[in-house]
């Protein structure tokens, strides 16, 4: 074909320079998984001679290299078409063209290969299989991934603290309250400044995680389940006690006001007038607080404490590894599988930090096991379809002191 057009026909000489490169980075794809940015970055790291363009090494650069299958020694045309002008003057533009309409040369006119063509096919699977899905070494637009973001709360406003970078190196979570806002203001009233360093609240929490994850942890939780379900049971009863209390009273003061305004009878002067109307916002505020209390205690009453099962943590594979220079998101992922929640109280420099395991979080931690880089949906686990209240065991509650921003102990 190129001889009918007048062309002279040439063989592909490999680039001693770059051509081992390109075999590793064919490596990279297959048998790591690397992501494009990934590969980048190791290449820079590595020293790589830079791409022919003469510009670093980027996304664009390696994924050109991973679709182009002429280092697999095969001549390949009609990979591109071209559609007309594109909006850039002087350019065309160039659409890609399915693989089933390619024109591969003939055998005999191969030149040498730098990868194996069984090679480059499972790098096109690869590909495939990872879609858009990035390694969690690269963050979106260089910004920082707070693993415990939606996860902790502060006990003065009960909003959710954020993440929040005031260095490369120092991140903190805090309370998004503004005392010069007027509605938060008046919704928290008293609200102290509520923030802390990131790496104290990873230490606390891998403190919970750590016996969880390691050999020996049935005996000594199993012992514990029994002792913090009785402490739950008796927190709960003691709240139950003091809104059942709150009721009586708030029906005391009601039939008392009722009775004061019994006395007043038909008495129309003024100040009978302004006596009713003072009864009347007392029987308001006492209906109200008496509504307020009997709604909680409905819900309180209402609540079934969770099935405990020693078992399951039992089930648990042993992945201390995970709580290592864990990135932050394969780290996102195992609070999320242990249901991780942080109520942070500011005015005493402290936190009381607590772990669920559920039926699904031993299937979670596997699958994390099995895959750290590309399964992102291990946080949204399917609901059993076996049970619809699967038995879970709550690890609660583990207090730790002097969260912000020096170094946490345990209590």
């Amino acid at each position: 074909m190129k001889r009918s057009m007048g062309a002279t026909r040439a063989r592909l000489a490999p680039d001693p320079e770059r051509g081992p490169w390109v075999t590793r980075i064919y490596e990279w794809r297959v048998f790591e998984e690397l992501d494009c940015n990934g590969i980048a970055r190791r290449l820079t790291r590595q020293g790589a001679p830079l791409p022919a363009s003469g510009r670093p090494w980027g996304y664009q650069s390696v994924y050109s290299i991973l679709k182009n299958p002429k280092y697999t020694g095969r001549v390949v045309l009609g990979r591109r078409k071209n559609t007309g002008p594109s909006q850039r003057p002087g350019e065309r533009r160039m659409v890609e063209v399915a693989r089933e309409f390619w024109t591969w040369a003939a055998d005999g006119n191969e030149h040498p290969a730098l990868v194996p063509f069984e090679l480059w096919e499972r790098a096109q699977d690869i590909g495939r299989k990872r879609g858009r899905v990035s390694d969690h070494t690269a963050s979106p637009q260089g910004r920082r991934r707070y693993p415990l973001r939606s996860r902790i709360t502060c006990a003065q406003c009960h909003r959710r603290m954020c993440g929040m970078t005031l260095a490369p190196t120092r991140a903190y979570y805090v309370c998004p309250h503004n005392p010069n806002n007027p509605r938060d203001a008046a919704g928290a009233p008293g609200h102290t400044r509520a923030a802390f360093r990131d790496t104290a609240a990873y230490a606390a929490v891998d403190a919970i995680l750590r016996p969880l994850l390691s050999g020996d942890r049935a005996d000594a939780y199993t012992t514990q389940i029994p002792a913090d379900r009785a402490e739950a049971d008796a927190r709960t009863s003691n709240k139950a006690d003091r809104l059942r209390t709150a009721i009586a009273q708030a029906d005391t003061a009601i039939n008392g006001l009722m009775t004061q305004l019994e006395q007043l009878g038909t008495d129309t002067s003024p100040a009978a007038t302004a006596y009713r109307q003072r009864i009347r916002d007392q029987f308001n505020q006492r209906y109200e607080q008496r509504e307020t209390a009997q709604t909680e205690l409905g819900q309180l009453t209402a609540a079934a404490p969770p099935a405990e099962d020693p078992a399951l943590i039992t089930e648990l594979p042993q992945a201390l590894e995970l709580l290592g220079d864990t990135p932050p998101d394969i780290r996102a992922q195992l609070y999320a599988a242990f249901h991780i929640h942080v109520l942070y109280r500011a005015p005493m420099r402290q936190a009381t930090i607590t772990a669920t395991i559920t039926d699904a979080t031993p299937a979670i931690i596997r699958q994390l096991l099995a895959d750290t880089r590309t399964d992102h949906d291990t946080n949204n686990p399917q609901p059993s379809a076996a049970r619809k209240n699967p038995p879970q065991t709550a690890i609660s509650v583990q207090t730790f002191q002097d969260l912000l921003p020096r170094a946490s102990s345990a209590r």
